[in-house]
């Protein structure tokens, strides 16, 4: 909830303690919460430019999940989607895409045909991200979409996730010069998260930044 609303530092020293109290009590034995606790604390750490050691503590986690699940189960999916974010953050890019596409294969394969679950969208948007910044605006756009159906399938309106891929979308359209579309879900995402979410939660600033650019021209 923490890390969800902005609070990134209060968020960091909950997830630190739940690693040392999970080894405090469990020694070297590896379990899978002390490997969520990794991954989520590297996505604080993502979010606030301390990129370097995030993603040190993404491998962690992901290396952890690996040897407790193998390399085909949902710990291992999600894994691979937390690292491809820190990787994103840092600019690798193409390294990036590779372990988004992997984890979204992973999820796409434990879900046995079923319809799309909204654990998909940040591969999806990690995906699309990437393709963007490739130039393939197409290929972004259409993941971008993707995310934004299934959150507006399974959230009501206003909801973070929707808001999340909102903002992705309108990336694309901008790469596309349509920013009057662009501004109008920038404005939608940037409403419905300044109720949810601190002034410095990492969506509602980039929503803002990129209205205020939009703005400028």
């Amino acid at each position: 909830i923490q890390y969800d609303r902005g609070d990134y530092a209060a968020a960091d020293t909950s997830f630190a303690n739940s690693v040392q109290f999970q080894r405090s009590i469990m020694g070297n034995k590896e379990r899978n919460a002390m490997s969520v606790s990794l991954l989520r604390r590297a996505r604080v750490l993502a979010a606030t430019g301390r990129t370097e050691q995030a993603e040190a503590l993404a491998r962690s986690g992901i290396e952890m999940s690996q040897r407790l699940h193998g390399n085909k189960g949902m710990g291992a999916a999600t894994a691979k989607v937390a690292l491809g974010t820190v990787l994103l953050s840092e600019g690798r890019v193409a390294e990036a895409e590779l372990i988004f596409e992997d984890g979204l294969a992973q999820l796409r394969a434990l879900e046995s045909g079923s319809p799309a679950r909204p654990r998909d969208t940040r591969a999806l948007i990690g995906i699309g991200r990437c393709r963007l910044a490739e130039g393939d605006v197409d290929s972004a756009e259409s993941r971008f979409r993707e995310a934004l159906d299934i959150s507006r399938q399974y959230y009501r309106s206003g909801h973070p996730e929707i808001a999340r891929a909102e903002i992705a979308v309108a990336h694309a359209l901008l790469a596309r010069g349509d920013d009057r579309n662009a501004a109008r879900l920038l404005r939608s995402a940037a409403d419905a998260l300044s109720v949810l979410v601190l002034p410095g939660q990492i969506d509602l600033v980039e929503a803002r930044q990129t209205l205020r650019t939009v703005a400028a021209k």
